[in-house]
C-alpha cells in the first residue's frame, strides 16, 4: 500500500535532517561522532594612539574559540621601528614607544596576532600611532633670511627672517644676523627676526651687494640661510616748468570787431596740466594745476 503524499513529505524530511547531522560529524573508533572542530576568532584590540617612551599594552584577550578550547597567542611586528614586546606569546603583550622626530611624526606601527586552537587558527591586526611630544632626539630648526631685494641708496631696508621655523613645537627660535659681504652698515636689532639698516650711498651705474647671514638656533642645534642686498643709485629727478598762455584778441574802438594788431599773451589759471610718458602707453607721470601765472 503507498503512503499518501503527507506521507511522504514527512519521511522526506526525516531523511535530510538524519543526513543533515552524519554530515556535521565524524564517525569516532567506537562508532560514535565527534563534532566538527570550528575555527577560532582573532581580536587584536582597539588601534591607540601614544606618546614616544610611553609604554603601551597590546590587547588581544577579545579573542574566541566558538568550541571553548583553549587558545595560543602569537604576535608579531609588521611595520614601524622594531619594539621589543615584553612576550609575544601572551594575549597581551607590552612594549616601549620608540624615539620618533617631529619630521617624521607621527609613526605607525603595526602588529599581527594570530590565535590557534591547536588545529585552526585565525589573523588580526592593529595599528599603533606613536607621536613627537619633545622627549627625544632634537629635530633641526630651519633658517630662512628671506628673499634677495633690490633697493636704493639712503633707503630703510628691513631683514627678513620671520619665515623661519622649528617642527618640535615646544622649542623657541633666537635670531642672530651677520653682514658677511658690502660696505659695512649698523644693522639695528641683530638678535631679532627683522632688524633693519640704512642702505649706503653709492656711486651710479655701479650697484653694490650687502649679503647677511642669519643664524636661528633652537636651544640644541642651529641652522643658516643668507640674503642678499642689491643696492643702486636714485633715479634722477627731473623738474619740468613751464607757464601756460593763451592769445586775447581786444576788441575794436566802438566794439568794431576785433583788433588782431594788438593781440595780447595772457595766463592761464587752473588748469590741470599731466606729464605723460609717451613710450609708456601715454602713462601718466603727475598731475598739476596752473598758478595765477599759468606757471
Amino acid at each position: 500500500m503507498f503512503a499518501d503524499s503527507r506521507t511522504k513529505s514527512l519521511l522526506l524530511s526525516v531523511f535530510l535532517a538524519v543526513l543533515a547531522g552524519c554530515n556535521s560529524s565524524e564517525s569516532n573508533s567506537d562508532g560514535g561522532t565527534t563534532p566538527t572542530n570550528r575555527a577560532p576568532t582573532a581580536n587584536a584590540g582597539a588601534a591607540q594612539t601614544v606618546n614616544e617612551f610611553a609604554q603601551v599594552t597590546l590587547n588581544g584577550s577579545g579573542s574566541s574559540d566558538p568550541d571553548g578550547t583553549t587558545l595560543t597567542y602569537s604576535w608579531t611586528q609588521q611595520s614601524g621601528t622594531n619594539v621589543a614586546l615584553s612576550d609575544a606569546s601572551i594575549a597581551s603583550p607590552t612594549f616601549d614607544a620608540p624615539d620618533v622626530t617631529a619630521v617624521n611624526t607621527p609613526e605607525i606601527l603595526r602588529f599581527q596576532l594570530t590565535v590557534s586552537d591547536g588545529s585552526l587558527s585565525s589573523t588580526d591586526t592593529v595599528d599603533i600611532t606613536v607621536e613627537d611630544n619633545g622627549q627625544g632626539i632634537n629635530s633641526l630648526p630651519t633658517a630662512d633670511a628671506g628673499p634677495d631685494q633690490g633697493v636704493l641708496e639712503l633707503a630703510a631696508v628691513t631683514l627678513d627672517g620671520t619665515a623661519s621655523s622649528d617642527p618640535d613645537p615646544a622649542d623657541t627660535l633666537s635670531y642672530a644676523w651677520t653682514q658677511t659681504a658690502g660696505p659695512d652698515v649698523p644693522l639695528t636689532g641683530s638678535n631679532t627676526a627683522q632688524p633693519s639698516f640704512t642702505s649706503p650711498d653709492v656711486t651710479a651705474g655701479s650697484p653694490v651687494t650687502l649679503t647677511f647671514e642669519l643664524t636661528v638656533n633652537d636651544g640644541t642645534d642651529s641652522a643658516t640661510d643668507t640674503v642678499d642686498i642689491v643696492v643702486s643709485e636714485g633715479a634722477t629727478l627731473v623738474t619740468v616748468a613751464g607757464r601756460i598762455q593763451y592769445e586775447f584778441v581786444p576788441p575794436n574802438a566802438n566794439c568794431r570787431g576785433l583788433n588782431f594788431n594788438a593781440v595780447q599773451a595772457r595766463p592761464s589759471r587752473g588748469v590741470t596740466v599731466q606729464l605723460v610718458d609717451g613710450n609708456n602707453d601715454n602713462n601718466i607721470l603727475d598731475t598739476t594745476r596752473s598758478d595765477a601765472n599759468g606757471d
